[in-house]
């Protein structure tokens, strides 16, 4: 249990002092940030226009970490061998293994509550068609930069990683703002505990991209393993469209409800319109959400597993 906690929280660490996961969370921030000033003449649809936007941006983001991630912290170390001196110490493969997955999506998850706290932001201050609330526009904005100079001043002061620090600090105070506004202000423009469900439920397809993206990262180099994710996001996405269809032939229907049955529909965890419109979205749903994504996962950790521990070790360095 130790040796697997180190190699997530060494992945995890990694992941983080990429500066790429800076860029792609700062942008993420920045957009989510910029979507109630960009609400005027939306004819009295401000919620919908922003929620659709800043969960849509979450979405399209979280599968950009996964995936740099993996790339980072996976294929890097079996590109240039470390994973046989890794193997060669008293370390089992399902342990390398499942740590270096829990790091993904640690690190995955990371990005998706810093966003979701920025999003709830978001919508704090798209409080009228014409009117936002100017303050929660440029906070946010304004913690980018606060971190950035701290990042900076530590990677000065003591030699640290500037993104690292960043990074931190990026969370702890965009989260931190999110919770003094949701707990200050008296009356929100949004149903506070709608929305945290349809995030939770966000989060948990975030969970299942990460795996996915950790697995495939263990049987290809970077770019492939973005063409491979880019091919299961965007299928996932459109899925009950290309699968959920009667095509009047039975073998081509069978083989469209096992493909629908194997790949994962990310529509099912989608609860933007739910918030948008009001609706009342039940915790029964959001903890099946969750089954579903556990479930998933734990599949998915298997069958890797089980392909990565019949493979030799020497060899997958010479493949990459």
């Amino acid at each position: 249990m130790s040796n697997w906690f180190r190699i997530a929280r060494n992945t995890f660490q990694e992941s983080l002092r990429e500066p790429v996961s800076v860029l792609l969370l700062f942008a993420v921030l920045a957009v989510i940030a910029i979507y109630p000033a960009c609400a005027s003449f939306v004819f009295y649809e401000e919620q919908k226009f922003v929620t659709d936007g800043t969960m849509a941006t979450i979405w399209f983001g979280a599968f950009l970490c996964a995936t740099v991630a993996a790339g980072n912290t996976v294929c890097r170390e079996l590109r240039n061998g470390a994973i046989l001196l890794i193997l060669a110490k008293p370390v089992g493969r399902f342990t390398y293994f499942a740590g270096k997955l829990a790091g993904v999506v640690a690190g995955t998850l990371f990005f998706g509550i810093v966003s979701c706290c920025g999003a709830l932001t978001a919508l704090a201050a798209a409080t009228d068609t014409y009117l936002y609330e100017t303050p929660l526009v440029l906070i946010p904005l304004g913690i980018l930069v606060v971190a950035a100079l701290i990042g900076a001043a530590m990677n000065f002061l003591r030699g640290t990683s500037f993104a690292e620090w960043t990074n931190y600090m990026t969370g702890l105070l965009t989260v931190g703002f999110c919770l003094a506004e949701m707990t200050t202000t008296q009356k929100l423009p949004f149903d506070l505990a709608e929305a945290v469900k349809a995030l939770l439920a966000l989060l948990a397809a975030m969970t299942v991209l990460g795996t996915l993206a950790g697995t495939v990262a263990f049987y290809f180099d970077f770019v492939p393993t973005l063409g491979v994710m880019f091919g299961v996001f965007l299928t996932g996405t459109l899925s009950q469209f290309f699968f959920v269809r009667e095509t009047g032939i039975a073998a081509l229907d069978f083989l469209l409800r096992i493909a629908y049955a194997v790949l994962p529909d990310w529509q099912l965890f989608w609860l933007a319109d739910a918030v948008a419109m009001k609706h009342d979205i039940p915790w029964r749903y959001v903890a099946w959400a969750w089954c579903d994504a556990l479930t998933a996962i734990a599949l998915v950790i298997l069958w890797g597993n089980e392909l990565f521990i019949r493979r030799e070790a020497a060899a997958i360095d010479r493949k990459y």
